[in-house]
């Protein structure tokens, strides 16, 4: 029967009806079966469409958005537009449900075999093959992250490649709104919500890869702006040994990880490879004779082995909520994805002092920051003396190119630019590249990191239970052998691996 409220539309012959292929071609696959909807025939206004509810506002917006045109809804009996959608694309009489509960935790798998993904020509429209392309290309050219920028006039994609944004070719400025539209409902976000942000996941295949896909929406004044975030679950996660740490900082990193309680901090900027480390060190600790949980927000990768707790806080499930219940489950590991508040660095720090070992994250730009941002947010500087046990700071840096690279003997200013008065070592090379279609010309290929290791000694923790400032800390820092930022990236320029250029724009406050 039809919806009451449709009662007043003509109903649609669906047992008689012959759609062209064209149209077919127009409305996915995926969208028909999800939403049951049929395109009919083309009408003075736009398309004409078979539906179960033309009050169903959803469906009809999405599509309008996919294929460019005016809906115009004609109700069908939901029985037989079921039995029509099957018999012209071929699927079967069950529809798909559309994505309930949290927008944020819903996710779409797109795997081979999947009823909703086929290689049917129906399921063949323009904008589903336009977004594969985007995502298959950022996939190949080894990017981060897929920047959707609408703009006056203009569409723009941009694509993070080894953490520099470079302009890709986007579709027409017309496209945007199909093209946001698609990846909202492959990552299970609403489609009618265009006035806040919005989260969500997508599962899918590219370039013969499983992705999971990081979705983010912003509102800007020409439209929603998208962020997708590549993370690749074929790809294998570091371990300690292979971050780029020198033998005697990998080997503190060993120490203080073997340690069975105190804060262990990793600190940085967005983007310098925090998480990364976290996990590194994670895998460093999972062994059968220990419990390992983490609240993270989101979770970036999945750990065998590991209990992994994602924050939701639309029911209460923050950071400093899910540590309170995660200490209940008597770990041996603990780790927290960031810490952002005074709650949770105070209950962070009374786990690091009762027999946990708890692995987090700060903002900072040094490892001396991390202790002045902990009591800037309020944790009591006795219990950061007493808890914390090492921070490391990093930053990444672009690999210079290993096909096109050469070797030069660096001109004086350059080494006065990282060793400030310190002599130069007699044979010391750099490294530049020239570019070459591996690293699609810009000399780099790859990133590394730059590491400062500070381990709390006896002399520091008296010094931040007293409430020294960050001078004082850092000079006892160094005078106990601590190794700056541009230290450790000058060790790695000498090395060859990276440029005088990359280890300056991430050192230019460094003034040791």
């Amino acid at each position: 029967m039809l919806a009451p409220a449709a009662a007043a539309l003509p109903p649609a012959a669906l047992a008689q009806v012959r759609i062209p292929t064209d149209l077919l071609r127009l409305v996915p696959r995926d969208l028909a079966v999800r939403h049951q909807v049929l395109p009919l025939r083309r009408a003075r206004f736009g398309l004409e469409v078979a539906v179960a509810d033309p009050l169903a506002c959803d469906a009809t917006d999405l599509l309008a958005h996919v294929v460019g045109l005016d809906i115009e809804p004609v109700a069908a009996d939901a029985t037989d537009l079921r039995r029509a959608i099957e018999r012209h694309y071929g699927v079967g009489a069950a529809a798909e449900p559309a994505p309930a509960g949290d927008p944020a935790e819903a996710t779409i798998t797109t795997a081979p075999g999947d009823p909703t993904e086929s290689t049917d020509p129906a399921d063949d429209a323009p904008v589903v093959r336009l977004v594969h392309q985007l995502i298959t290309v950022a996939v190949q050219r080894r990017a981060s992250d897929i920047h959707l920028e609408p703009l006056a006039g203009q569409f723009r994609v941009r694509l993070r490649i080894d953490g520099v944004l470079h302009e890709a070719e986007g579709p027409p400025r017309r496209l945007h709104p199909a093209v946001i539209s698609r990846l909202k409902i492959m990552g299970g976000l609403s489609i009618a919500e265009r006035r806040l942000p919005q989260d969500g996941r997508i599962r899918t295949e590219a370039a013969g890869r499983a992705l999971d896909l990081r979705v983010a929406t912003i509102p800007t004044v020409h439209g929603e702006s998208m962020v997708l975030r590549l993370l690749d679950d074929d790809a294998q996660r570091p371990g300690v040994d292979a971050l780029g740490l020198d033998e005697a900082d990998r080997a503190t990193l060993e120490r203080l990880l073997s340690r069975p309680d105190g804060m262990v901090l990793v600190t940085g900027p967005t983007g310098a490879g925090k998480t990364t480390t976290l996990y590194a060190c994670l895998q460093q600790l999972n062994q059968s004779d220990r419990k390992i949980v983490t609240v993270e927000d989101p979770i970036e990768s999945q750990l065998g082995g590991v209990n992994q707790v994602p924050v939701r806080p639309a029911v209460g499930l923050t950071f400093a909520a899910a540590l309170r219940a995660m200490l209940r489950q008597a770990p041996n590991v603990v780790m927290v994805g960031e810490i952002r508040d005074r709650e949770t660095a105070e209950i962070a720090l009374q786990a690091a002092l009762t027999g946990h070992l708890v692995c987090s994250s700060l903002h900072t730009n040094d490892a001396v920051g991390a202790v002045t941002r902990l009591v800037d947010l309020g944790a009591k500087p006795y219990l950061v003396a007493a808890g914390l046990r090492g921070v490391v700071a990093q930053r990444l840096v672009r690999r210079v190119c290993g096909s096109c690279r050469e070797t030069y003997a660096p001109a004086a200013a350059e080494w006065r630019q990282l060793a400030g008065n310190a002599a130069r070592p007699t044979g010391v090379m750099f490294a530049r590249a020239r570019g070459c279609p591996d690293c699609q010309g810009t000399g780099y290929r790859g990133r590394i990191g730059v590491f400062e290791i500070l381990e709390v000694d006896a002399a520091l923790r008296a010094l931040i239970h007293d409430g020294a400032g960050p001078a004082q800390l850092r000079a006892a820092a160094a005078a106990a052998g601590r190794r700056s930022l541009r230290a450790d990236g000058l060790r790695k320029v000498s090395a060859g691996l990276t440029t005088v250029e990359e280890i300056a724009s991430i050192t230019c406050g460094d003034t040791d």
